[in-house]
């Protein structure tokens, strides 16, 4: 589950509870806790904004004698600025890669990119992990939604890492060689993308080679939101080490057909849109 959905899977619930802290305070204190800004342009940073041109370098650092790590080739595509130096802007993309681009190729027009979103009833639901969440309570209660708060807070951790954590390291592996055209991929960058997912699926495999599943012996919403990255995963042109825990992981979710139904999708449309 991608998009910038991704970006901010758990900011939504951390959104809320700040929300609620801050709801008793007097205006006057909200309106003036500080805004981060640029340390060039004085303006909010993160930001989103959208590239400019049809081709736009992005290095590895602040300056133009820095490696082009990949080109992207669609104008209006939005990004995040995080962070500014001189005339340089850190962005990061919807699949959560980084990397620094010229000022001049980013437009303050701030575009979108389509987010999975829910209507049930007069309830409409945006964000890939609160979906879940609401399916899982609402049609799930007691099977993939723990009743028990202690094996709940289980699935929690796992959905949230794999937002903060997971996606992010899956993401650059992706970038680098599913959405990167074939004359523009790079080894060294992909081997180092590889390098900083590992670290994940070390984790992931630790757990899964004592559980069946995430947060124990039964599915739950947590293996929904780590379990639907797989497909793409295990669909990439990448050598993959041979992970038990994991493999296995995959193959029983593999064996449900609301899973192969809802997962196993064409994503061409994603698919060589970087370089050339």
């Amino acid at each position: 589950m991608g998009g910038l959905a991704r970006r901010f899977g758990g900011a939504v619930l951390v959104g809320l509870l700040a929300a609620v802290l801050v709801a008793g305070q007097p205006a006057a204190a909200r309106d003036s806790a500080p805004i981060a800004t640029g340390s060039v342009s004085g303006r909010p940073v993160p930001r989103f904004v959208s590239l400019k041109a049809d081709r736009v370098n992005v290095r590895t650092g602040p300056n133009k004698d820095q490696d082009v790590r990949w080109v992207y080739t669609r104008a209006g595509m939005p990004v995040e600025i995080t962070a500014e130096f001189d005339n340089w802007r850190r962005i990061r993309d919807w699949e959560g890669s980084e990397g620094w681009v010229y000022h001049s190729l980013l437009s303050g027009k701030r575009t979108a990119v389509v987010v999975p979103t829910l209507k049930d009833g007069e309830l409409i639901l945006w964000e890939s992990h609160a979906i879940i969440r609401y399916l899982s309570a609402t049609y799930g209660a007691g099977n993939l939604w723990p009743e028990s708060p202690k094996a709940r807070s289980t699935a929690d951790q796992w959905t949230d890492w794999t937002a903060m954590r997971f996606q992010p390291a899956w993401g650059g592996v992706f970038s680098a060689v599913a959405r990167t055209k074939p004359e523009a991929r790079d080894k060294k960058t992909i081997a180092a993308t590889l390098k900083a997912a590992e670290p994940c699926f070390a984790i992931l495999e630790a757990q899964l080679r004592k559980t069946q599943y995430l947060a124990g012996e039964r599915l739950t919403y947590g293996d929904i939101a780590a379990g639907s990255l797989l497909y793409r995963w295990y669909t990439m042109d990448i050598e993959r080490e041979p992970l038990a825990g994991v493999d296995a992981w995959h193959e029983r979710l593999m064996a449900r057909p609301a899973f192969v139904k809802g997962v196993c999708v064409d994503y061409d449309i994603l698919k060589n849109t970087i370089g050339g």
